[in-house]
């Protein structure tokens, strides 16, 4: 008989019989235990708790569902791949290049540790047919493999390409494969080009039905930013367009700025980078809405899951967070460390209606938690030097918090 002990990626069955029921109750008194410290000490919020444990049902770690994640070594993917791994899911994942193995060590650490399986196998968003493979066997595919930085020389080659034609690519890919439904990560950028001159369609708040119209090449062409932003808009579009041509079930998820605690050993990406920023002196130069990288990743499975999903979804806070709110937060959480003081103080400016992904979600990561758990997974990691309170020098500390 015997109970089941976890050993890196399988369940082994060990020592003497334990009855089922007698599991059962104490699962329940350590949730009926956990319930009741959160009311007698508030400060225990309920994100304290797995977030996702509300959704779980007794048999959730049995799933044995294959899926298909593109683009695996990403910020997003990395997270959205963990919580399918601890949900059970056997996942197939993509990156470009399997001889960079630095790029996707953690997702193979994150295997041996959690209760689903992972494979990788290598697949070219210009390549027609890459992502077949991955496709194959796939109840969901997730598409998170996309260009996300400001960098491109050439944006026509570098950004526009990979974004809509590789867009293109998996799509054909989930079709051929009779893939249940594909979710696309997709950006706020589809939304709004963050321009001076571009307004919602309300006149106030953004929403999932607003599109960002300012993607003529004159736009962007000798603007890598708006090449970027651009490409976002350009991309959902052709997903919607060979969703309707393929008669796919897609879903669009469009998260704001993703923040949030980091697993990768490399700092790429936009995101990443404003942190590691900010921890070392640097100010974030403008406001953003802010979501963080863990409700992006529930919004995936959820909009996979729930057959009431639809559409788009804005994953964010209402406001666009300024540094002065960023630097507070931080300077309470990490008091012997000195960061950059902002040049004025604001007030956060609601920018975004979030009430549809709230219903999928029900509730979102607080900003202070998203803040202080990036700072801290950074600099833990040492991917993030921080600077002393006091140092005369204002070099970045190179001992570990």
């Amino acid at each position: 008989c015997g109970h089941l002990r976890h050993s890196g990626s399988s369940l082994h069955r060990t020592g003497s019989c334990l009855d089922s029921s007698a599991i059962m109750a104490s699962a329940a008194l350590l949730a009926l235990l956990l319930i009741a410290q959160a009311k007698a000490d508030p400060r225990i919020a309920a994100s304290a708790i797995d977030p996702r444990l509300e959704f779980h049902d007794p048999t959730w770690i049995h799933k044995h569902e294959s899926v298909c994640v593109t683009g695996a070594g990403g910020y997003v993917a990395t997270e959205l791949i963990k919580q399918l791994l601890e949900d059970g899911f056997r996942v197939m994942a993509t990156v470009r290049d399997m001889k960079v193995r630095e790029k996707f060590k953690h997702l193979l650490d994150l295997d041996r540790a959690l209760p689903g399986s992972l494979a990788i196998v290598e697949a070219d968003l210009l390549k027609e047919g890459s992502f077949d493979a991955c496709a194959s066997r796939a109840k969901y595919l997730f598409h998170t493999a996309s260009p996300f930085h400001f960098e491109a020389k050439d944006a026509r080659k570098d950004m526009m390409a990979p974004a809509v034609n590789g867009t293109e690519n998996v799509l054909r890919s989930a079709a051929l494969k009779r893939v249940k439904r594909v979710i696309l990560t997709s950006s706020f950028a589809a939304q709004s080009s963050f321009l001076q001159q571009d307004k919602p369609d309300s006149g106030s708040l953004y929403t999932e039905g607003d599109w960002n119209d300012f993607v003529d090449e004159e736009v962007w062409e000798n603007n890598s930013q708006q090449a970027y932003i651009a490409s976002k808009s350009l991309a959902e579009r052709k997903a919607w367009e060979m969703a309707k041509k393929l008669e796919l079930d897609l879903v669009v998820i469009n998260p704001v700025l993703v923040m949030g605690p980091v697993m990768s050993r490399r700092v790429e990406g936009t995101s990443v980078g404003l942190m590691k920023g900010v921890i070392e002196g640097t100010p974030i130069p403008m406001s953003f809405p802010w979501c963080d990288v863990r409700d992006v990743a529930r919004a995936h499975i959820k909009a996979a899951e729930n057959p009431e999903a639809s559409g788009r979804y804005i994953v964010a806070h209402p406001d666009r967070i300024p540094y002065s709110d960023v630097y507070d937060i931080l300077t309470k959480a990490f008091p012997e460390l000195e960061f950059a003081k902002p040049i004025e103080v604001a007030d956060p400016v609601p920018m975004i209606d979030n009430t549809k992904i709230k219903s999928l979600l029900s509730y979102l990561y607080p900003l202070e938690q998203t803040i202080i758990d990036m700072a801290r997974s950074l600099i833990a990691a040492k991917l993030a030097r921080p600077v002393e309170k006091g140092s005369s020098s204002k070099e970045p500390l190179n001992e570990e918090l």
